[in-house]
């Protein structure tokens, strides 16, 4: 009988520290897959972009039909290709790809805002730190 409360009281302790990590855990796996989302759409509308010799655009969607113009990402966006790259979504263009709304609680911006009052454009970082320079977001003039 000893023997099973010292047993019982052994696997409390572990559940009790093994829960918490476990909720980390799938956390981070949960944020780590929204990202690569992300990132995996980028991938593809600059790959989609050189195959079909136009613009694709990557944009905030609410409704994953239109562009939201919202700096919040966490609603979902769509890819879709932008002959006129205007940025905006017209009935003529085709919807490549969509995201649903990411997990509630979870927040995706494409700038971060500061204390100080400083910001920071995210989604142009990790563009940077993916292809080694800016998007381009005017036509280069000849």
């Amino acid at each position: 009988m000893i023997e099973l409360l010292v047993v019982i009281m052994i696997v409390s302790i572990l559940m009790g520290v093994g829960v918490p990590s476990y909720r980390y855990v799938t956390n981070s796996n949960r944020l780590s897959a929204e990202v690569n989302g992300l990132l995996g759409d980028m991938q593809l509308a600059r790959s989609e972009a050189i195959k079909q010799g136009l613009s694709v655009t990557v944009c905030a969607s609410k409704d994953q039909v239109s562009c939201s113009q919202s700096s919040d990402w966490s609603s979902g966006w769509i890819v879709f290709t932008d002959p006129g790259d205007v940025g905006v979504k017209d009935a003529d263009e085709t919807i490549l790809r969509t995201q649903k709304a990411l997990h509630p609680g979870d927040k995706l911006f494409d700038h971060v805002e500061y204390d100080d009052g400083s910001d920071e454009a995210c989604l142009q970082r990790l563009w940077r730190d993916l292809y080694g320079a800016e998007p381009v977001t005017e036509p280069e003039q000849a």
